[in-house]
């Protein structure tokens, strides 16, 4: 008897009630065991090659060979293989609970499985299958960022990973795969909503108008075309995760349209479409508005820039300007002192003023440059986030950068002359009589 026949029987006892089922991830434990069923599963586990434990009510261990009715019921432990990254799964049950609690494994091997599937974060393959070729983990937004809870424990998945199928499909043959794609239905729907709402549980869309829904049960009819449609909204929403935010309101809002008059929304594959529809529109719209803005905010910042080089402009030909000037007054004292025989002091007082100008005319230039530098840095991400640093670079930085180092290079010279002409001065008065 192979493992997918081993899982098959004591799955269909389960369903029958026959025993309880409680399963680890390196345990299977199943109690109430009657005589004949414990035998048939300590068989079909020693050919399976999982080893067994039994144990009578007593909770003495016995061998297989000493069951009988009178130490009934019993307890049969199975040990399971184990690793960190891949996780075995016997009973259908334990797709319920130990799939919260999945750790690092992103190969779940499921005994009775025959359809391999694929979420973003794992793949479910056949317990004797080999080790899948795994697409590297997806990073993105939690739902528990967007969905306010009001309980102690959160109940918004952390991931919606886990959940989303890489290849969206429906394997209704496959027991395994339904039980995991209800999961998987009730966690994307608790991704959706703005709120949940415990006792009853309910997942709250605001609107307007506000509506509640309620979740899917373990059967519930139409499962393929809600799963799918509820899949869809899921991935469109979480895909990409810098938009997840403006995505997520969106959909709401248009599930929430469909609420009736009580306030109630009813699970339906054509709602969900139709609000999916309806979000995406809304959506492209809006990025309709953003773009437009956008234009409207680098067109701002082009004049911006335009406007800066100009000041500089500006301030580099006033800096010219008074360098040419005093370098005029410097050469009529020079005149002034050598053939009129001028009062050196006020020769000397004249050139150091025409000097301090040139000097006050540089530092102003400076300080307008340091305050603009400032600016820059203080607004970029305030307004300009949505530029990348190298466009902000070519657009923005570069142009400012070469406007301000003309500046400087002038100012350096412009000062460097003046205190050359100041030092002419002082030695033409210094060796005029």
């Amino acid at each position: 008897m192979t493992i997918h026949q081993l899982a098959l029987l004591v799955n269909d006892a389960q369903r029958r009630g026959d025993c309880a089922a409680r399963e680890t991830w390196d345990k299977v434990i199943l109690s109430r065991l009657a005589p004949d069923l414990t035998r048939a599963i300590g068989e079909s586990a020693a050919i399976a090659g999982l080893s067994c434990a039994i144990m009578d009510e007593a909770s003495r261990d016995i061998t297989l060979s000493a069951v009988d009715d009178i130490q009934a019921p019993y307890r049969v432990i199975l040990d399971k293989p184990s690793n960190a990254t891949v996780g075995y799964l016997l009973t259908l049950v334990a797709i319920d609970t130990l799939l919260f609690d999945a750790g690092m494994r992103r190969n779940i091997r499921i005994a009775g499985l025959n359809q391999p599937f694929e979420s973003l974060d794992v793949a479910f393959t056949p317990w004797e299958a080999g080790t899948p070729t795994l697409e590297g983990p997806l990073t993105l937004k939690s739902p528990r960022s967007f969905v306010r809870e009001y309980g102690d424990k959160r109940i918004a998945p952390r991931s919606v990973s886990p959940w989303l199928m890489r290849d969206v499909a429906w394997f209704a043959a496959e027991p395994a795969f339904v039980r995991w794609a209800t999961i998987a239905l009730r966690q994307c729907l608790l991704s959706l909503g703005d709120e949940i709402q415990l006792n009853p549980q309910l997942v709250i869309f605001k609107g307007p108008p506000r509506g509640n829904m309620s979740l899917p049960s373990s059967s519930f009819e139409n499962s393929e075309q809600i799963f799918i449609a509820v899949q869809a909204c899921t991935q469109w929403v979480y895909e990409t995760p810098s938009e997840t935010e403006m995505r997520h309101p969106l959909l709401a809002a248009e599930i929430a349209r469909f609420a009736t008059v009580d306030g109630t929304i009813a699970l339906d594959a054509a709602m969900l479409k139709a609000a999916l529809d309806g979000a995406r529109l809304a959506y492209q719209l809006g990025m309709s508005k953003l773009s437009s803005d956008t234009l409207k905010m680098l067109t701002d910042l082009r004049k911006s820039v335009l406007d800066e080089a100009t000041k500089v402009s500006d301030g580099t030909r006033q800096l010219v300007a008074g360098v040419a000037t005093t370098l005029l007054v410097g050469i009529g004292m020079i005149a002034a002192k050598i053939g009129a025989h001028a009062d050196g002091r006020i020769v000397g007082a004249i050139s150091a003023i025409a000097v301090i100008y040139v000097i006050t005319i540089a530092w102003s230039g400076y300080r307008f440059l340091s305050l603009q530098d400032e600016i820059r840095a203080q607004w970029k991400p305030r307004t300009y986030g949505f530029i990348s640093p190298d466009s902000y670079a070519l657009l923005v930085e570069g142009p400012a950068k070469k406007a301000a180092n003309s500046y400087r290079a002038i100012a350096r010279i412009g000062c460097l002359l003046s205190f050359l002409m100041l030092i002419v001065v002082l030695w033409a008065i210094m060796s005029s009589p």
